[in-house]
């Protein structure tokens, strides 16, 4: 330092930057067409309507926030307008799964129940549940439920009926408790799904069942509980799966370091080690098993209720996942981002335990404690997996899977703060914060799949669970901005087939023109000029053409040409009428040794696609 302090205050400026997560080094497209990293550190995240001297809204996906550490904090944001992406409407969602008043399904939106979140505390307040189950019923119900997590609808298929409920472990205990209330409430789920018989999904393993009615725990005995079959998944506790995920970033740092990560021939062996991927596996397994039972073809009707022991973590993945597999709608970009409040934010699965979001105070990395857990990353990478497998079923792409794991960690917005709803409205976030659905909302292309093919009857999802299909997801290893040049990527190699498919089509009915008029040779006017130098077919009209003295030849695979009319440089920017002496000789010119090695015009889609990028 006393040698050199300017090399000392860029040390530090440097670490100050690296030490930031990857949220707030963000790239952001510019006007001109390049792309910069930005820091802004303002004082306000937004501009306040009406007041001229307020700092102007910053671009989507840039920090804004004071030069403390402690500011980039979502609660330290001083707001002057109430924002508009808290949206989320349960009566609205129900009602697209045949819900509503007046309707004979079966079931009713309650908002009196848990008004006060005294029943429950971790569940929301507007929740939905048998039409002819009285209050007293499901609070008796909630009495012998862990937790207070009493049964509870999260999907119904509006054709079928068929549901899906969730709730907690009922609490059994040594003594083998029984609670009439809570028997009879899953007899009227039964009978409002018209189901001949209730499949309990108990999500642990048998043995950490049994365990639990040490501690007042258990599970559903087949002999209280009339026309219910109970089946064990054994998915381990979030424990196995920090301990997973801790062994799987060993791995990827030591494969970062090594320049050869195959080199010593322990790689694969070292991955499966792991078991991240044998848990993402089983998940994936467990939701096509529901799916299988769910499925509208099958003959017998059954349906669903999923617990483990709390009902928040376990019990998120397999319903979640269950839903993207049953339900197209959720595989479109609104439809995945009420899924997320539905069943993850209303639910009360615990995001300030299991990724430090706590409402009073973010919990870094270094402060994990024993609570935390990658259950919603567990999630999403099962996404991704069905993703890479059906990449035409879903609306949004990679990139906005990406985000949200980004920003469900970063604290930047409320969304993800707390562990339910009762705290997040107790500290009043929804005026307070800034919700991450006002980002998609701002720029929703961001986050679209170009290959998307929309279409109202997509059907049901069955994924390939084998293991040889599996990958490991080297985005979430990858940088905010290699992912968003994949993504740009895609963009590109869209734009190369959208412009194949024109020139097909000119080409061909330049063709057609040809036939039709015996021989005869292309025009210069035909012919014009695009920014990358590939010579494009804009244009065709019906006058007659002027005979030639030899015809032109168009072979597949590649464009030549033979004739004496006036041919086009095919240089940048040039649309010249010039005349090549090869093109007189009588001999036939290809178009590459005409205009380079990017004109290359009848090629398949797939060549054309490779030697650009090899270009």
């Amino acid at each position: 330092a006393h040698r050199n302090p300017l090399l000392l205050t860029l040390v530090v400026r440097s670490l100050q930057l690296i030490c930031l997560p990857h949220p707030w080094r963000q790239f952001v497209r510019q006007p001109s067409g390049g792309r910069q990293l930005i820091l802004q550190l303002n004082p306000h995240p937004y501009s306040q309507s009406g007041n001229p001297s307020a700092p102007a809204r910053p671009p989507p996906g840039s920090l804004s926030s004071t030069g403390s550490l402690s500011c980039y904090y979502a609660l330290e944001h001083q707001l002057h307008t109430v924002p508009p992406g808290w949206v989320y409407d349960p009566r609205t969602e129900f009602a697209r799964m045949g819900i509503e008043e007046g309707k004979k399904s079966g079931w009713r939106v309650s908002q009196s129940i848990n008004a006060d979140y005294e029943v429950c505390p971790t569940y929301a307040r507007t929740l939905c549940i048998p039409a002819t189950a009285s209050d007293d019923l499901l609070r008796g119900s909630a009495g012998f439920r862990s937790k207070g997590r009493f049964p509870v609808l999260c999907w119904r298929c509006a054709k079928t009926g068929k549901t899906i409920t969730r709730s907690a472990q009922p609490l059994v205990g040594l003594r083998f408790n029984r609670c009439r209330e809570d028997e009879q409430l899953l007899s009227l789920i039964r009978r409002a799904s018209g189901a001949k018989q209730l499949l309990i999904f108990d999500c642990r393993p048998k043995v950490n069942a049994v365990a639990n009615t040490a501690i007042s725990g258990g599970y559903e005995s087949g002999s209280n509980y009339d026309k219910c079959k109970l089946v064990f998944c054994g998915i381990p506790n979030l424990h196995a799966m920090r301990e997973s995920l801790d062994r799987l970033q060993q791995l990827a740092a030591r494969s970062r370091d090594d320049l050869k990560p195959y080199s010593d021939g322990n790689y694969l062996s070292n991955l499966e080690a792991t078991q991240w991927l044998d848990h993402i596996r089983s998940l994936i397994i467990l939701a096509i098993q529901v799916v299988e039972v769910l499925e509208p073809t099958r003959e017998d009707t059954l349906s669903v209720l999923i617990h483990c022991s709390d009902g928040w973590d376990r019990t998120s993945q397999l319903c979640s996942l269950a839903q993207v597999l049953l339900d197209p709608h959720y595989r479109t970009l609104q439809g995945f981002l009420t899924l997320i409040e539905k069943d993850w934010l209303s639910m009360g699965h615990k995001f300030g335990d299991r990724a430090g979001n706590h409402i009073h105070g973010p919990v870094g990395p270094c402060e994990a404690t024993d609570q935390s857990a990658p259950i919603f990353l567990q999630f999403i990478c099962c996404v991704h997996q069905v993703m890479e497998q059906f990449p035409a079923c879903f609306e949004f792409n990679e990139q906005f899977l990406f985000w949200l794991l980004e920003h469900h960690v970063s604290c930047l917005y409320g969304t993800f703060l707390g562990n339910c709803e009762k705290e997040r409205t107790e500290a009043d976030l929804a005026s307070r914060t800034y919700s991450m659905w006002d980002r998609v909302a701002e720029s929703p292309k961001d986050f679209l799949n170009l290959w998307y093919e929309k279409r109202e009857n997509q059907g049901l999802l069955h994924p390939d669970p084998s293991i040889d299909k599996l990958r490991v997801w080297a985005t979430v290893r990858r940088s905010h901005a290699e992912s968003r040049m994949k993504s740009l990527m895609q963009e590109r190699q869209m734009e190369i087939v959208h412009r194949l498919m024109k020139y097909k089509a000119a080409y061909s009915q330049l063709k057609k023109r040809q036939n039709d008029a015996g021989v005869g040779p292309i025009r210069t006017e035909d012919l014009t000029n695009d920014a990358d130098g590939a010579v494009l077919v804009t244009k065709v009209e019906d006058s007659p053409l002027s005979s030639p003295t030899t015809p032109a030849v168009f072979a597949e695979g590649q464009q030549t040409f033979d004739s004496t009319s006036a041919f086009v440089e095919g240089q940048r920017g040039t649309t010249g009428s010039s005349v090549d002496a090869s093109c007189t000789s009588g001999r036939p010119v290809s178009a590459e040794a005409r205009c380079g090695p990017k004109f290359k015009v009848g090629l398949s889609q797939a060549q054309l696609i490779e030697d650009y990028f090899s270009t």
